[in-house]
């Protein structure tokens, strides 16, 4: 899903051999900025700055909230089902809209997690979730929620600026930061029994997401100064590696295709009339 240059987002599905198009309701003009998939019939997503949050049923896409009113972003979303979804408004570039629930009846905002400035999770379960979020300033911050909403305090956070965070179990949390001072000091944060510890990424790029590979180690994807994008591989045993996307390649979101090793990456190509949208595969994807 994307949007740019005031045009409007479109969707794709995967049928297991080939992308068709997913119909996407009419009068949208804003790039989608996150997806949360419970199952394959309950997709949920949300826009940038537009304030629209959808819902895929499985047959079609409809608008559960067809805008927020006022100016601001939606950041993250977060669904255990059709009854119980996060949306979250983090400060960034712009105002954040805050965190709401929905309920399957009504949507609710949580002032807590608003006032955390709350812009994306990951979570175990309803009652388990980690989310960056903002104290000092926006994504400079972990929570971790419970039944309430708390912030995560260790040396190895501190200066921090975080861009990925991925729960894989209670003693087994990972996020994707930098120096906020310096996008090109790149780190590892991993949360273990022993608590959180700092690993440094080899590399002097400038993370954007990350994803699990699906045999305990991990998948990052980052930009270099040039602003070409990279897939950077980190092995269960802590052995780093690392792929060029191409000078003209960025990729902004990568998954792993559950209960395999295959992942897909979604983003854009430079061309000389501008970007086009591109995802990439990564394994066995049939």
């Amino acid at each position: 899903m994307t949007g740019a240059g005031g045009g409007s987002p479109v969707a794709e599905r995967w049928q297991g051999s080939s992308w068709q198009a997913s119909k996407l309701p009419g009068g949208l003009h804003d790039a989608i900025s996150a997806v949360s998939a419970p199952s394959a019939g309950d997709v949920w997503a949300v826009s940038d700055q537009g304030g629209y949050i959808l819902h895929f049923n499985g047959t079609s896409w409809s608008a559960a909230v067809k805008r927020f009113s006022g100016f601001g972003e939606l950041t993250g979303v977060t669904a255990f089902s059709p009854s119980n979804v996060w949306v979250f408004g983090g400060p960034g570039a712009a105002p954040g809209f805050g965190t709401w629930h929905y309920n399957g009846r009504s949507w609710t905002k949580s002032p807590t997690a608003t006032k955390d400035g709350i812009a994306l999770a990951s979570a175990l379960s309803p009652s388990n979730i980690w989310a960056i979020g903002a104290v000092s300033a926006g994504d400079d911050a972990i929570f971790h929620d419970t039944g309430s909403w708390h912030q995560a305090t260790a040396s190895a956070l501190a200066g921090l600026q975080f861009h990925a965070i991925l729960a894989q179990a209670t003693d087994n949390v990972w996020a994707l930061a930098n120096i906020s001072a310096n996008a090109f000091r790149p780190y590892l944060v991993h949360l273990t029994g022993s608590g959180w510890a700092r690993i440094k990424i080899p590399y002097s790029l400038d993370p954007v997401d990350l994803a699990s590979d699906g045999r305990g180690g991990l998948w990052m994807v980052a930009l270099d100064s040039a602003n070409a994008g990279w897939a950077v591989h980190r092995t269960a045993s802590g052995q780093w590696s690392r792929v060029s996307l191409g000078k003209s390649a960025r990729m902004f979101g990568l998954a792993l295709i559950p209960g395999t090793a295959s992942l897909w990456g979604a983003g854009s190509v430079n061309q000389q009339a501008g970007s086009t949208a591109a995802i990439w595969g990564y394994g066995r994807l049939g």
